[in-house]
């Protein structure tokens, strides 16, 4: 008794023809997503001049409590804490200019050649009340963190 058992196998060629084709899809699938979370996440993200520009605003409600006639390194420093090595902040009112932090960066913020990239700077113009006087007080804030914004 010999049987003779012949196995149908035109079913396979149609399986690994899906199957490559679902391979197909699943890497197409994995290389999108790796691709869009490499370009999200390669910008890089600069926040200097928005920290100036808070910082900037942090420094004239320090003035206002204090007052002008107070203003010194020391008065500042009660208000919040900056950073002196990263930091520089100008103040200038009639024809009185205030320093703190690194002069440099105010140097270079107030430069006008491409030395600015290396700083984020920020000038706003402020009036505040001060004997019965209104005085407008431009504050300028630099700040220098490269490797830390960025």
């Amino acid at each position: 008794m010999e049987k003779n058992f012949k196995i149908n196998k035109k079913g396979q060629t149609g399986y690994s023809t899906i199957f490559i084709y679902r391979l197909f899809l699943i890497l197409l699938l994995i290389i999108g997503v790796v691709f869009i979370v490499g370009s999200h996440f390669s910008k890089p993200i600069d926040i200097r001049p928005l920290e100036a520009q808070q910082l900037s605003k942090i420094t004239y409600n320090c003035i206002k409590n204090i007052g002008l006639d107070n203003l010194n390194e020391i008065s500042l420093d009660y208000c919040f804490p900056y950073n002196k090595g990263e930091n520089g902040i100008k103040i200038f009112y009639d024809d009185k200019n205030f320093l703190f932090g690194k002069e440099l960066i105010i140097n270079l913020c107030e430069a006008k050649d491409k030395t600015k990239s290396k700083v984020a700077c920020s000038t706003s113009d402020y009036f505040i009340e001060e004997n019965n006087k209104i005085k407008k007080i431009t504050i300028l804030v630099g700040i220098s963190k490269v490797n830390k914004n960025l």
